[in-house]
């Protein structure tokens, strides 16, 4: 798939406004706390004196992000998971198996759309269809081992 250089724009400038949110509504109270002295040494940092982890932060987000993060939440360690977390794409799987019509290669479509194993995403349907999230049961019939004309899986 072709994207284009604004779609990838417009997609940064969207993470960018989020984390900006983000990071207001956390340091938003605990800046009013700081002393003085505090607030004036977070108003002389510059990109410059930012670590290489912080440098990235501020690329995406600004580096009043930066600042209000080392104000807000000093010594935090965060990890963002990639996208092919079961957690992240579980209500994305939800999504597209209640508004599929046809479920006949759906199995194999979401295999390669999220980056799953077949097996990770088998548990996953079992456990939605159990706690009844899922209007349709997608898994095939058929023996799951039987080949599948790829030609008909991207017919949609």
């Amino acid at each position: 798939m072709e994207t284009d250089g604004s779609t990838a724009f417009s997609s940064r400038i969207q993470t960018k406004n989020w984390l900006m949110n983000i990071f207001y509504y956390i340091c938003k109270t605990t800046i009013e706390y700081f002393s003085m002295k505090e607030k004036d040494i977070v108003e002389l940092i510059t990109y410059d004196d930012l670590p290489d982890n912080l440098k990235f932060v501020a690329d995406n987000a600004g580096l009043d992000a930066v600042k209000q993060l080392v104000i807000g939440v000093p010594g935090l360690t965060i990890y963002i998971p990639r996208l092919d977390n079961p957690r992240l794409v579980r209500p994305y799987v939800i999504k597209r198996i209640n508004e599929c019509k046809d479920t006949t290669h759906l199995l194999q479509k979401l295999i390669i759309e999220t980056h799953l194993a077949e097996s990770t995403l088998r548990k996953m349907i079992d456990e939605l269809l159990g706690a009844k999230l899922l209007n349709k049961n997608p898994l095939p019939v058929l023996n799951r081992y039987q080949p599948v004309n790829q030609d008909e899986i991207f017919a949609e």
